[in-house]
């Protein structure tokens, strides 16, 4: 999301975020409840890391069904 006034993120920045995701989602599919309970609160508040979340749910079940 571009906002007024300040400047985007260098691309590294912009895609750190995405890998956090899934290294939580990771963490917390194998039973870490403090990677669970940190993705739980940023998901219930950044509709776009709840989209890159579920994306990276389905494809690990994808990938399980294969």
């Amino acid at each position: 999301m571009i906002t007024p006034g300040v400047p985007p993120l260098p691309v590294e920045a912009a895609g750190s975020w995405r890998d956090r995701i899934v290294d939580l989602h990771v963490l917390a599919e194998n039973g870490d409840p403090d990677a669970a309970a940190t993705a739980r609160q940023w998901l219930d508040r950044d509709a776009e890391a709840r989209r890159v979340w579920d994306e990276v749910e389905q494809t690990c079940d994808r990938i399980r069904r294969t």
